[in-house]
């Protein structure tokens, strides 16, 4: 998913991932959104914000090359992913 507001709805949401949880709660689930360095626009704050409020983390590529691993060896040109924070302000 890219993080456009547009592809998701909170029922959708909420049958993929589950109904929101109280604030700082985790269901240990993890949502990425696959997105180009040059966008600004993507993923959405407002879709991040929906995700963590049911207990993901979210992770958005942003033009990088990421891996999931267990167990392995550090991959050169391949490095670590930092979760995006909830946001107080988003957009319109």
């Amino acid at each position: 998913h890219h993080g456009s507001r547009h592809n998701v709805s909170p029922s959708s949401l909420d049958r993929w991932v589950g109904p929101r949880l109280s604030k700082g709660a985790s269901r240990g689930t993890e949502a990425y959104a696959s997105v180009a360095n040059e966008t600004k626009t993507h993923p959405r704050k407002k879709v991040v914000n929906a995700f963590i409020r049911r207990g993901a983390k979210v992770y958005s590529t942003n033009g990088t090359s990421i891996r999931h691993h267990r167990g392995m060896p550090p991959r050169q040109g391949w490095g670590p992913i930092t979760a995006l924070e909830f946001s107080e302000r988003v957009e319109a």
